[in-house]
């Protein structure tokens, strides 16, 4: 390792964000790794290996003095400030320094998965997206941890520092076992394994997700093509705001970001699980893991939840509105709703149900992060106003949809659009928001959504913010799907109102197209 600090040569702008940084240098790392093992002529020297090991560190060097931790209100900056790190300390030869770093990182990966996702595998930021995001980092960096286990650099996790460094824990604190084969708490395993079945239950037919939450297309890693080739003018129609645009090549990879199964081949590279084989697509994203891992094979069960039905009083109901969707007039082929089933991850708050040729998911929880934005100790960083909204898939085409994100700080007014009441398939009272926007990535938590009514065929959500109550009600039935609605104020319908929709950040297309 190089210790001593030189300017890199990478524009200011490449440091301003140390999430940035993290995934940069893990990406670095993977691809020297792979380009390392195909050099045959040696093109990579002793030069180049001098210049590289340098700037590793002082990727390492900037993580670790840039930490975008707040007290309670960490997010996936934070787990990627982490995660960097760690493939930085797996990679640098051993010193107090980087035996530190790798100490320090460890401990907090765990501290934040614990955190970060739920008991039931799903992500706290209220977002599929961010969902698949934090999951890449955590199984990535899992995998390697088990590799580094294999290795001297184990012994960096026995010293004790914590009277050395600030917010490093005793190792007779630390939720790691050092003496233990699994290593990881079970709740931590867990985690990574209920994420991956979370993801694999919000597959609709078409093999995209539903989009919940904000969407900017983030990733970990990238190594499989995921998408299709779109000619020049294909582009052109397909994406409605590239219509002011010359575009300068003839074909553009259309890259799927809905498509998850990249994150679930990953997974299942730690687990080889027939719960997640149906989803098991990508072998290199396995390959890889079962790499850094050194083909360690984990063991994990379900979450095996409860649902707590609301037993309060209602206000009087008096306005209604009901709502038929007749399958016949989307789809002729039959839908066997005998094998339907009902899968429910009470912490993110979402409901979907699944058989052959229907895909139903309904969201009835918080606005995100138990209260707590991403960016700042605000609420709602990454939550939507969707709450009672619902996406309808039937034999792989969509009828109803989310309309996602589109974008962020550029266009704050079409930000507010997209994650506003009236994006969503749900009832509008007076123009309302469902939380009131106080910044760009928060809102109030106004909110309160509960469950009357749960089975494989019927669920009924009573949501209330502030004097406003509604009450919720999809009845499956074998040639239609009723929705009920009934509120204490006049209210009007919002079924695919927004006519936009975006399936991926910067992406702009008609609504179902």
């Amino acid at each position: 390792m190089v210790t001593g600090v030189q300017t890199c040569a990478l524009p200011i702008l490449a440091w301003t964000c140390t999430m940035d940084v993290g995934i940069r240098v893990s990406n670095m790392l993977l691809a020297f790794d792979m380009f390392n093992q195909l050099d045959e002529f040696k093109i990579l020297d002793e030069h180049f290996n001098e210049v590289f090991n340098r700037s590793i560190y002082e990727h390492g060097l900037f993580i670790i003095n840039n930490l975008e931790w707040y007290e309670g209100a960490t997010g996936n900056h934070y787990l990627s400030d982490i995660c960097g790190l760690i493939f930085v300390s797996a990679y640098l030869r051993r010193d107090e320094e980087t035996d530190y770093w790798l100490q320090f990182s460890v401990q907090e990966i765990i501290s934040e998965a614990l955190k970060q996702f739920h008991e039931d595998g799903s992500n706290f930021e209220a977002s599929t997206s961010y969902h698949r995001l934090s999951g890449e980092l955590l199984t990535y960096s899992t995998a390697l941890i088990y590799g580094i286990l294999k290795t001297n650099k184990k012994k960096a996790l026995i010293q004790n520092r914590f009277n050395k460094v600030r917010r490093i824990l005793t190792l007779s604190k630390q939720k790691f076992d050092i003496f233990s084969d699994e290593f990881f708490p079970k709740e931590y395993i867990e985690r990574i394994y209920r994420s991956a079945l979370f993801t694999t239950d919000i597959t609709k037919q078409n093999e995209n997700v539903s989009q919940i939450g904000d969407n900017d297309s983030g990733r970990f890693f990238k190594f499989s093509p995921n998408g299709k080739l779109l000619e020049h003018s294909e582009a052109l129609i397909k994406y409605v705001n590239l219509k002011q645009y010359k575009l300068l090549q003839d074909r553009y990879l259309d890259e799927n970001i809905l498509n998850h199964d990249t994150f679930i081949s990953a997974v299942n590279g730690l687990f080889e699980d027939d719960k997640l084989i149906s989803r098991d697509k990508f072998n290199l994203e396995k390959s890889i893991v079962k790499s850094l891992c050194k083909d360690k094979k984990l063991k994990a069960e379900p979450y095996y939840y409860n649902i707590n039905l609301y037993k309060g009083q209602l206000s009087d109901l008096k306005y209604s509105f009901e709502k038929e969707i007749e399958y016949r007039d989307y789809s002729s082929k039959k839908i066997n709703f005998n094998n339907i089933e009902l899968k429910f991850y009470p912490f993110f708050g979402l409901c979907v149900f699944k058989c052959n040729n229907f895909y139903l998911s309904v969201i009835a929880g918080e606005i995100s992060q138990d209260g707590n934005g991403g960016l700042s100790p605000n609420k709602g960083g990454h939550g939507h106003n969707d709450k009672l909204s619902f996406e309808l898939n039937i034999a792989g085409i969509d009828i109803y949809l989310d309309p996602g994100t589109y974008l962020y700080t550029s266009m704050p007014d079409m930000r507010n659009k997209f994650r506003s009441t009236k994006a969503h398939n749900i009832p509008i009272i007076n123009d309302e928001e469902q939380c009131t926007f106080t910044g760009i990535f928060s809102m109030e938590n106004e909110i309160k959504c509960e469950i009357l009514s749960c089975s494989r065929d019927n669920l009924v959500l009573y949501l209330k913010y502030r004097d406003t109550e509604i009450l919720r009600e999809f009845k499956i039935n074998v040639d239609k799907l009723t929705i009920t609605d009934k509120c204490n104020k006049e209210f009007n319908e919002n079924f695919n109102a927004c006519k936009l929709s975006s399936n991926g950040y910067g992406k702009l297309m008609k609504m179902n197209e």
